[in-house]
C-alpha cells in the first residue's frame, strides 16, 4: 500500500522519503462570525540518505467567516520558502459547508503543498463515503548517494482523484479505505543548487491505502 495521496510507481525513482510537519496555529475572534487565523508551517522533506538541508517554512493568514453552524469559509494568503528556489506566494482558501445533514463539502490538504475538495456523504453514524479531487505538489531533497541526482532536488506534481469509505465499528475502532488515481503527473529533478532541471511526465498511477 502507498501512503495517502502518493502515487505508486512500478519502478520508483526514490527510496523512503522522510517528512516531518510542524504547524503552530493561532487565532483571534473578532465576533462570533469573523475570526482571523494564522499558522507558521515548517516541513522537513528528504529522501533517506540525504545530508543536505530539507527544511522549508513560511506563514499563512486567513479571515474566516462563519454565518451559521452549517457554513465556515476562509480566504487569505500564504508565503512559503522553497528548497533552492525563491519563496512563493499562494492563496489560502478553506470551506466547510454542511449542505444537508448527510452531505458535506470541505477543502482538504495544506495549500503550500497543493490542496483539494471533498464531497462527503454520511448516510449513518457508522458509514461515510467521500469523493475527492485536488492538486498535489511535493518538493524534497534526494539521497546523497543517488546515482541520478545526489543531494539534489526532486519534485512531483499531480492531480489525485480519490474515493474513500470509512467504517466506524465501535466508538474506539474506525477503518478507512481509499483508492483512486494520480493523473496529469509530472516529475522534475534539479541538482543540489536547484539548476540543470530535467522534467518528465508520468502515466496515471494508482492510489491505494
Amino acid at each position: 500500500a502507498c501512503p495517502p495521496a502518493q502515487p505508486c510507481f512500478a519502478l520508483s525513482p526514490w527510496k523512503s522519503i522522510h517528512t516531518l510537519d510542524i504547524v503552530p496555529p493561532a487565532a483571534i475572534s473578532f465576533t462570533e462570525v469573523f475570526q482571523l487565523s494564522a499558522s507558521v508551517p515548517f516541513r522537513y522533506d528528504a529522501e533517506a540518505g540525504s545530508d543536505e538541508n530539507g527544511l522549508s517554512g513560511g506563514i499563512q493568514a486567513a479571515l474566516r467567516f462563519a454565518p451559521s453552524d452549517r457554513l465556515v469559509a476562509g480566504l487569505g494568503v500564504g508565503v512559503q520558502s522553497e528548497l533552492e528556489q525563491d519563496a512563493h506566494v499562494f492563496p489560502v482558501i478553506s470551506l466547510d459547508w454542511r449542505i444537508r445533514k448527510d452531505l458535506r463539502l470541505v477543502t482538504t490538504g495544506g495549500p503550500e503543498q497543493g490542496g483539494g475538495a471533498a464531497l462527503q456523504w454520511i448516510p449513518s453514524r457508522a458509514v461515510s463515503l467521500s469523493f475527492e479531487a485536488g492538486w498535489e505538489r511535493r518538493r524534497f531533497r534526494t539521497d546523497r548517494h543517488g546515482n541520478r541526482n545526489p543531494n539534489g532536488i526532486a519534485e512531483y506534481r499531480a492531480v489525485p482523484l480519490l474515493a474513500e469509505i470509512a467504517l466506524e465499528l465501535t466508538r474506539n475502532v474506525r477503518l478507512d479505505f481509499h483508492a483512486g488515481l494520480s493523473v496529469a503527473g509530472e516529475l522534475e529533478w534539479e541538482d543540489a543548487s536547484g539548476h540543470d532541471r530535467i522534467e518528465q511526465e508520468f502515466d496515471a498511477a494508482p492510489l491505494v491505502g
